[in-house]
């Protein structure tokens, strides 16, 4: 694949600014604001879960086919990105075993295993910022460089079409 221009990766830095939101969003609500239904708890460990697992996509792995990772955007990045941890490694793993895809691995799951570690949007905060420090502004929509896990006040909230707001609005 051709790298794109960027032209592209500014109307791609929408798409990624609703991947981070959406982490954080959902990190907050199971760890402030969960347990009282079991449906909804699920519903957000599932989104914390695979908007994590694309973040980590696209921070430490290499492209796949169409991919939008964060080289495009820093061509050093590898050299800038924190190492990945072996307990983001494990998590991306697990998502894919016992989340985005139905698999005989999940037999292996004991109710001592199956907790999941909402801890790790710190790690992944860490990553956020340093991709925030480091790059070019005229490539990402401007609220992009400023979100933060506790910014929620500050964004707006969600309705039944937020998906569709953040991933098609073009404008900054």
């Amino acid at each position: 694949m051709l790298l794109p221009s960027d032209a592209d990766l500014l109307r791609t830095s929408h798409h990624l600014f609703y991947e981070i939101w959406m982490f954080y969003e959902s990190g907050k609500y199971l760890k402030y604001d969960s347990r009282t239904d079991a449906v909804l708890t699920n519903v957000h460990l599932e989104s914390f879960a695979i908007h994590g697992r694309a973040l980590l996509n696209f921070f430490y792995f290499e492209a796949k086919q169409d991919d939008v990772i964060a080289e495009h955007y820093i061509k050093n990045w590898k050299s800038l990105c924190p190492p990945i941890s072996e307990k983001l490694e494990r998590i991306s793993k697990r998502v894919g075993k016992e989340i985005a895809h139905l698999t005989y691995s999940r037999l292996e799951v004991t109710p001592e295993t199956k907790g999941w570690d909402v801890g790790m949007e710190q790690e992944i905060h860490q990553v956020v910022k340093k991709f925030q420090e480091n790059t070019p502004k005229h490539l990402v929509v401007e609220k992009l460089l400023y979100l933060r896990p506790e910014d929620r006040k500050t964004l707006p909230v969600p309705t039944s079409n937020a998906r569709r707001l953040y991933t098609t609005n073009t404008s900054t």
